[in-house]
This record gives structure tokens, C-alpha cells and sequence, in this order.
């Protein structure tokens, strides 16, 4: 593609040295890309990964009521309160 300041376009150059696969080579890759993203094999798996430990929401809910949050919540209003007290006594000194 040309540049905007009328230079001349620069010669493609492949960005890994690796060799170029070969056509053979290419179509393998090209069809196993197929199978795990378009076929109906690869649907019907990512649906039996999805759900194979129950209703993702659910689980997602349940996981997040078992948690433990108090220590977590406790620390962040401490951090907030040292904020606070920070502020003021910077406001002080002014």
C-alpha cells in the first residue's frame, strides 16, 4: 500500500522466518480451524463444556453467595478511612 507521502510501497515481507508451509500443510491447518470453530462437532462440545456442571448463571450465583467477602470489604473501608484521614490532614497543613 503507498504511503500518504507518495513514497514507494514497500516490498512484502513475511513478519516469522519460519519456511512457508506447504499446500498440503495449509489445508490440514485450514480444516482443523474448521472443526473447533464452525463445525457442528465443535458446537455441540463447546455446549457440553458449557453446561456439563450445570446452568452457568446458577453456578455463577452460587459461587458468588459462598464467597467470602467480609475481610475484603473490611480492608477496602479501612483503605478508604486512611484516604480520608490523608486528605484532612493535608487540607490542615495548607
Amino acid at each position: 500500500m503507498p504511503s500518504l507521502t507518495g513514497g514507494q510501497p514497500r516490498k512484502w515481507r513475511p513478519i516469522s522466518r519460519r519456511p512457508t508451509p506447504t499446500s498440503k500443510t495449509r489445508i490440514k491447518l485450514f480444516r482443523l480451524a474448521f472443526d473447533t470453530a464452525v463445525s457442528s462437532f465443535a458446537g455441540r462440545q463447546q455446549l457440553y463444556e458449557r453446561y456439563y456442571s450445570g446452568d452457568p448463571v446458577r453456578l455463577a450465583g452460587t459461587l458468588y453467595g459462598l464467597y467470602e467477602k467480609d475481610t475484603h470489604i473490611d480492608r477496602i473501608f479501612g483503605l478508604l478511612d486512611d484516604l480520608e484521614a490523608l486528605e484532612s490532614v493535608s487540607r490542615k497543613s495548607l
